[in-house]
């Protein structure tokens, strides 16, 4: 959907919170991430640097408005070029990539204007409809963000979103030990490269909490205890992998 003349104005206003009639290529990016604008880093630098051509490191409102065209060009661009790089690596269909394209967008820019999606977003999009309970300690979200976060950065950008939500449904193109060393984050809570005793205890503990489901120290441990004496005791990736690949412990 393409602003009208006067909803740019109303935008750059808001981004020029000085008041002088310019703004930078860090406003510049904070204007495009309100306005639901997600470019490529590249284009993102070259058409500021192209806009801004006296390179004084500003841009004014006009300088906008005319290139608005090439902005919107830009951006049709870099979707159809997210769209493509998911389709080739998930079975997820166009219309499904292109919805979970706009996804993203909302929520990148729900809590930080940078397109792409830190920890709280993140958690504030998985609670949407069930806040987090103040019992909760958190590891569970935090093993899915790791989960989603695939370079580690501390911020989740499209390829990684649609990847890790390709991989939840079953539709990713790729190994069954792929998938089970992102699934295995969630569960390595101390990072140690073994899913223990303590790592299985608060991941479960944590997701009864959120559910408000009662459970004593005593059964607690008791889940777990059995759960690890099924499978012979704590799980690297390896025997992780064989049991997500439905073989029993012994095979």
């Amino acid at each position: 959907m393409s602003a009208t003349e006067q909803e740019i104005v109303e935008y750059f206003k808001r981004t020029d919170l000085d008041g002088n009639g310019r703004i930078d290529a860090r406003e510049f990016k904070a204007m495009l991430m309100r306005m639901g604008i997600l470019l490529a880093s590249s284009d993102e630098a070259k058409l500021f640097n192209a806009m801004d051509g006296s390179h004084t490191g500003y841009i004014g409102l006009q300088d906008f408005i005319k290139n608005y065209d090439t902005i919107k060009a830009l951006e049709r661009k870099a979707e159809e070029k997210n769209v493509q790089e998911t389709l080739k690596k998930t079975s997820f269909t166009e219309e499904e990539v292109r919805s979970l394209y706009h996804s993203y967008k909302r929520v990148s820019t729900s809590v930080v204007d940078d397109g792409l999606i830190d920890r709280s977003e993140f958690v504030a999009m998985m609670t949407d409809r069930a806040p987090l309970s103040k019992n909760t300690s958190g590891v569970f979200y935090d093993g899915l963000f790791r989960m989603f976060d695939k370079d580690s950065s501390g911020e989740i950008d499209f390829q990684e979103f649609s990847g890790a939500l390709a991989l939840y449904y079953g539709k990713l193109k790729g190994s069954v030990e792929d998938k089970s060393k992102c699934f295995f984050q969630i569960y390595d809570v101390d990072h140690d490269g073994v899913i223990g005793q303590q790592d299985l205890k608060s991941i479960l503990q944590d997701c009864l909490s959120m559910n408000d489901i009662p459970c004593s120290k005593a059964d607690l441990d008791k889940i777990v205890g059995a759960t690890l004496k099924q499978y012979h005791g704590p799980m690297n990736l390896s025997s992780y992998t064989r049991i997500a690949s439905s073989k029993k412990p012994d095979e």
